[in-house]
């Protein structure tokens, strides 16, 4: 199998599950409240336990619980696609490396968050401001270097003239940069930016000869 043609299937998993993952997010109250469209989304940008108690204040439990486990899946998904993909198409060693490395630590942050979020699911009540800091902390830390990863791997894209997967990672950076530094919810624009670059991709691959 060629690497386009694998990139292709791993893009394709990617889509599928992101879909599942989207699916899976169970229904919330308060979360419009809270100012997020995700409930999920939602436990990962908690700031403090009387926060983290309102979100966890449903019969959804076993709903997070499902949709944490299964990301673990996903998070496997994108770490092969995006550091293939840096693989495939950068240039320089060095380079390769770091945006590597970038996308290995984002992957590493966000199974400590997962495993942050299975903690305070494991208890009925007793949140701690310390429980909503480590959700929250990992989860801003993966995104930042998600965002440098998808930027590196632009580079990487723009040497090979890929405009339009080039463009589409650069302003997922750009929303991470934005929410970095203004409002944190913004980082749900990230959703439907990389969903269209994913598209994008697909169509790529899978144009390549065999």
């Amino acid at each position: 199998m060629t690497r386009s043609r694998t990139l292709l299937i791993l893009t394709l998993l990617t889509i599928t599950l992101a879909v599942i993952l989207w699916m899976l997010s169970p229904p919330h109250p308060e979360q419009a409240r809270l100012g997020y469209s995700s409930s999920t989304f939602a436990l990962q940008m908690v700031r403090d336990w009387p926060t983290l108690t309102i979100v966890l204040a449903t019969p959804a439990r076993a709903g997070y619980r499902l949709h944490t486990l299964v990301d673990f899946g996903f998070i496997a998904l994108y770490g092969a696609l995006w550091i293939g993909m840096t693989w495939r198409f950068a240039l320089r060693r060095w380079f390769r490396w770091i945006v590597v490395a970038l996308f290995a630590l984002a992957m590493l942050c966000d199974m400590l968050e997962n495993f942050a979020i299975l903690r305070v699911l494991a208890i009925e009540r007793g949140f701690t401001d310390e429980m909503a800091r480590a959700i929250r902390g990992w989860a801003l830390d993966k995104w930042l270097l998600l965002g440098f990863g998808w930027f590196g791997l632009a580079i990487a894209l723009l040497t090979h003239r890929l405009w339009a997967l080039a463009m589409g990672y650069i302003f997922a950076f750009g929303i991470v940069v934005m929410a970095w530094f203004t409002v944190p919810a913004m980082l749900q624009l990230i959703a439907p930016a990389l969903l269209v670059a994913l598209l994008v991709q697909a169509v790529y691959f899978a144009r390549q000869p065999a």
